[in-house]
């Protein structure tokens, strides 16, 4: 898809907006409020003295793409000295600096600096998700890649080991955290939620744990 052109304006008194293409992104840097991105689809009424307030005082002018789905195409954006890529018309106060070479497909309906890709190569989607770690990934929901290569997936994750590389979460909220998997970069795999209840009582073809093998004598706990 081709991309359309993109204006960056500084406040809502400069001119020059009548010599921008119509279908271009224009993007008011700061406004006095808080930054605003929009897409030309009228320049009826506006003139070569004409502001940048002139055009946001017509809202049939543009299309507001901080509140449409119509921007959800990848802009390049320069944070904190780093260069990396956002969803387009995402309200950048709801993420932390993108990192370097970062690409960041996440949303966030948050005012917060610890939501989206903080670091460099990383790489998340999903929902108020976060990365941290360099190279780390990061899906679903309100999960959080701390390490460097780290893989996390599901919902509501512990990331609390150093070393661990992967993990699956299956936390209920913020307060809730818990994982059902945990691969660190030593090779070991942990399955902290894997109880002996829950074993004993799950079908026979399901994982068991060290703590099961080291109680179990003959089939039986003892």
């Amino acid at each position: 898809m081709r991309r359309n052109p993109m204006y960056a304006f500084k406040d809502r008194s400069q001119i020059g907006i009548y010599n921008v293409p119509l279908h271009s992104t224009i993007h008011i840097i700061t406004d006095g409020t808080s930054p605003r991105m929009v897409e030309i689809i009228s320049k009826n009424g506006i003139n070569g003295s004409s502001t940048i307030g002139d055009f946001l005082d017509n809202p049939n002018l543009y299309t507001d793409l901080m509140t449409t789905s119509d921007g959800s195409e990848l802009q390049k954006i320069e944070e904190g000295g780093n260069t990396g890529w956002r969803m387009l018309g995402v309200n950048p106060q709801n993420y932390t600096d993108i990192g370097s070479n970062a690409i960041d497909m996440s949303f966030s309906n948050t005012d917060t600096d610890s939501k989206g890709v903080g670091s460099k190569y990383g790489f998340a989607t999903g929902f108020n998700t976060s990365v941290r770690g360099e190279a780390g990934s990061a899906f679903g929901t309100e999960t959080v890649a701390k390490n460097t290569n780290s893989f996390v997936f599901g919902k509501y994750n512990v990331g609390s080991a150093s070393n661990t590389i992967l993990e699956v979460g299956i936390g209920s909220d913020e307060y809730t955290k818990r994982n059902a998997l945990e691969i660190t970069t030593t090779g070991s795999i942990v399955a902290p939620e894997l109880t002996l209840s829950l074993i004993n009582n799950s079908p026979s073809t399901v994982l068991v744990t060290k703590e099961y093998s080291d109680i179990v004598d003959g089939g039986y706990i003892v």
